[in-house]
Parts: structure tokens; sequence; C-alpha cells
């Protein structure tokens, strides 16, 4: 079966796929997107209730909750943020400044953070998560919550 395109013109779309992510516009269309359903979405959040970690292990995974909990620091209930997942409101803060940061960028063409490297704010964005679970899960155990 032939390929609907040549091994060139994948590239040259390939090309057109990379600078639309690396566009500043489009990361700000799309973090602002992401503001707009957290504030958008019930208080009580979001709950799809499937978790294989917690199916397998029967204790909840690093992710559990971490949704609830930013959707809390987004109407305000910083208490019910922090008991659903620790770095929730961590995460929150993240998403916030990288929305300032991006319009900072557009509009005055200078980041708000300079040149931050995006592996070391994954690695940062991953240590507060399992971190937060961890610390979470340490609480728990020793009945403080």
């Amino acid at each position: 079966m032939p390929f609907l395109c040549k091994r060139g013109d994948l590239a040259v779309y390939w090309g057109i796929a990379q600078r639309i992510l690396a566009s500043r516009k489009f990361q700000l269309v799309v973090i602002s997107a992401i503001f707009g359903v957290v504030f958008l979405a019930p208080e009580q959040g979001i709950s799809i209730g499937i978790c294989l970690h917690r199916k397998i292990f029967g204790i909840s995974c690093p992710g559990c909750g971490i949704t609830r909990s930013i959707i809390a620091v987004a109407h305000g209930h910083f208490l019910a943020a922090l008991r659903l997942h620790l770095g929730g409101p961590l995460v929150f803060l993240y998403f916030a400044l990288l929305l300032l940061d991006r319009i900072m960028l557009i509009f005055f063409t200078r980041p708000l953070f300079g040149n931050v490297h995006r592996w070391s704010v994954s690695a940062v964005l991953l240590s507060i998560t399992i971190g937060g679970w961890a610390l979470g899960l340490g609480l728990r155990l020793f009945g403080v919550s």
C-alpha cells in the first residue's frame, strides 16, 4: 500500500508542526485554555474514579488528586487543595507564572524568567508531584491529615 505523502513531504509537515508548537501565541492559547477549563470546572473537581495503581497496590498513585487540587486552588479553597494533593497548589502556581511569562514574551518581548531549560522545569514539576504524593502518603500513614 503506497504512502499518501512522500518522505520529503513528511519532513516539511513535521517542520510546520514544530513551528506551530514553538509559537508563543499557540502556547498562550493552550495555557489560557487550560486555565479556562480549571476555572470553569465544578468545585468538587473532576473524578474519573479509575486508578490502576490504586486497584493493584491499594494506595493512590503520585497523580491522584492533583487535578482536583488544582481546581480547588482556582476556586480559592487552599486547604482543601492541600488535603487533595500537596503538590497541586505549586503546579497551579507554575502554570500561572508560565501564563504570565508567555504574556510578557508576546507583548513586551521579554520573558519573565529568561531562558529556563524545559527539561529542568519538567524535572521540578515531576519532583513536586512525586514529593507531594510521598509526603501526603507519609502523613496519612502516621494519622496526620
